[in-house]
């Protein structure tokens, strides 16, 4: 007695859980338009400023540094390893910001499964830096023998993996405690940690990764033997280590809910490849600042901002599409087929022995592709999906049983999804000018401040300021479009191959997002690396030309 008494207070507490967590899954999305987009202006603003200014100070270490004794050697690729490093340190973090993210909107508080969720993604983390990092000076090698750039016998390939290997471990480490807490505080004065953990990590983040890589590169020229020993073996204890904890912690049992970010095996297969995609933009991009360094010494200084800006901006949408996703996903009674995989003008098969569940999926598709054109509420009842055609009533009345109300409720989600995100790719549009601009007031400061011996820096010139504003806006337009693509198309894709599994249970084995936060933000970021640094190359050439003639 007392036994089924407690399995029906454990199904009630799990009921009350899934209302709580649709409650403050559905917070932003019951506001209305005004109020939506005033409530995430006054989170992504001061959070991306403050990441700015951490990214111009990174900028302006740098260029201090290029001239220094630290980097005035035959090692002079080392600033190419820049732009991967640092992409491939904001990758893993927005990543796992965006995957407590998700923990914080179904829980609200923070209890043993969301420890658990950060230290196996910490782990998986650790192994990726390890193995990023490794990979890392091979494609600069790659890049500069396709280019004919430098021989391959000049770069000292054991003096980059050394740096990279212990920076990408020591910073994923800081940045990653840094990141769990700031979303402990957002969750302690009830902010949104998909507009602040992601900026606020990038804040500190690039100007640590800097100072731990130049500080490695600095015991390295004083010690070499020791430094690579040392590498080596901080490099294996973290790979044994991180991949022994994966194993003990496989086999744990957590809760429907956050089945679906359990990190597998399958995990490191989906996300091994577009975080390799990234590293060969990110390293392109860093080949190209290091060859036009010399006749535009502003692009060390202002590269960094100019990418990291652009990432955190397309990370943030990311972050929000994925959790809002995820709430899609865990639900028991979202049908994927019949929401979003078919195609809205596909007609029933005549040999088809459920033509009523065709016709089902084809007018929720048309709800579906409806929504995505902004087309009113009305519109779509009057297309069909809630009024059918009063000439077949018998055939409405069968399609209105069939017609489940999660599916239902799962096309209103992804309509809000929709409108989510154009409202916020809209105001990230609007603050991306002024944004740029007080960077690079900032810059322009700071390296006055650290140069006061260099007349060209010592005022703003149009001839830099207007290059930089224009790649940058371009660049946040291309990326905003190209998260928005390939979120869904992640997701529809883990989706299917889940879906239409035939070896396992597909209705009883939830859906793995755990790669999607990390292969998304990975391609993104490093498409990003590369569109901002060869835009601002290309609008510098053009205005130092113009400027001449």
């Amino acid at each position: 007695m007392f036994h089924k008494q407690n399995v029906h207070n454990t199904c009630r507490s799990r009921s009350e859980q899934n209302a709580e967590c649709s409650h403050c899954l559905n917070t932003y999305f019951t506001m209305s338009s005004s109020r939506h987009i005033s409530y995430v202006a006054r989170e992504i603003f001061p959070a991306c400023l403050l990441a700015g200014v951490g990214m111009v100070v990174a900028g302006c270490y740098v260029d201090m540094l290029k001239s220094s004794s630290i980097f005035n050697s035959s090692e002079a690729n080392i600033f190419e390893i820049i732009p991967p490093v640092l992409g491939l340190k904001g990758n893993l973090e927005v990543a796992l910001s965006s995957r407590l993210a998700t923990v914080v909107h179904f829980r609200r508080k923070f209890s043993e499964i969301s420890s658990w969720l950060f230290t196996t993604t910490l782990a998986f983390i650790l192994i990726l830096a390890v193995l990023a990092s490794i990979a890392i000076p091979v494609v600069i090698t790659t890049v500069h023998i396709s280019t004919s750039l430098i021989s391959y016998s000049s770069i000292n390939i054991a003096h980059l993996i050394c740096i990279s290997s212990v920076t990408c471990v020591c910073a994923s480490c800081l940045i990653s405690v840094l990141v769990y807490a700031i979303v402990c505080a957002c969750v302690f004065f009830g902010a949104n940690p998909d507009n602040i953990a992601p900026p606020a990590a990038a804040a500190l983040g690039d100007l640590a990764t800097v100072l731990i890589m130049s500080r490695v590169n600095g015991y390295f020229m004083k010690y070499p033997t020791f430094t690579f020993i040392a590498a080596i073996c901080i490099t294996c204890i973290v790979l044994f280590l991180s991949i022994a904890y994966l194993l003990y912690h496989s086999n744990m049992h957590i809760s429907p809910e956050f089945s679906n970010l359990v990190i597998t095996s399958t995990t490191f297969k989906e996300t091994i490849v577009p975080l390799i995609l990234a590293i060969i933009m990110s390293s392109i991009s860093g080949n190209i600042s290091s060859r036009f360094l010399a006749d535009l010494p502003v692009v060390a200084r202002l590269q960094v901002p100019i990418n990291g800006v652009g990432g955190i901006f397309a990370a943030m949408l990311i972050s929000r599409m994925t959790t809002r996703l995820h709430s899609i996903t865990c639900s028991k009674k979202f049908s994927l087929k019949q929401s979003v995989f078919a195609s809205p003008t596909s007609s029933p098969s005549p040999s088809s022995t459920t033509p009523t569940t065709t016709a089902t999926t084809t007018n929720t598709c048309v709800m579906f592709e409806k929504s995505r054109r902004h087309v009113p509420s009305e519109e779509v009842s009057s297309s069909g999906v809630s009024d059918p055609p009063s000439s077949s009533s018998s055939s409405a009345s069968s399609l209105s049983s069939l017609m489940s109300a999660g599916t239902m409720k799962s096309c209103r989600k992804l309509r809000e999804i929709y409108t989510d995100v154009s409202q916020v790719s809209k105001l990230i549009k609007l603050l991306c000018v002024p944004l740029h601009f007080i960077l690079t007031l900032i810059s322009v400061i700071i390296a006055r401040h650290l140069n006061p011996q260099e007349n060209e820096i010592s005022y703003l010139q149009f001839s830099i300021l207007i290059p930089y504003i224009s790649a940058g806006f371009i660049q946040i337009c291309i990326l905003l479009k190209f998260a928005k693509w390939i979120v869904l198309k992640l997701w529809k894709k883990f989706s299917l191959a889940k879906q239409f599994d035939s070896n396992i249970n597909a209705t009883n084995t939830p859906i793995s997002l755990a790669s999607l936060d990390f292969s998304a933000i990975a391609m993104t970021t490093g498409l990003g690396d590369l569109i901002g640094t060869a835009l601002f190359v290309l609008f510098l050439c053009i205005s130092k030309r113009l400027t001449n003639s």
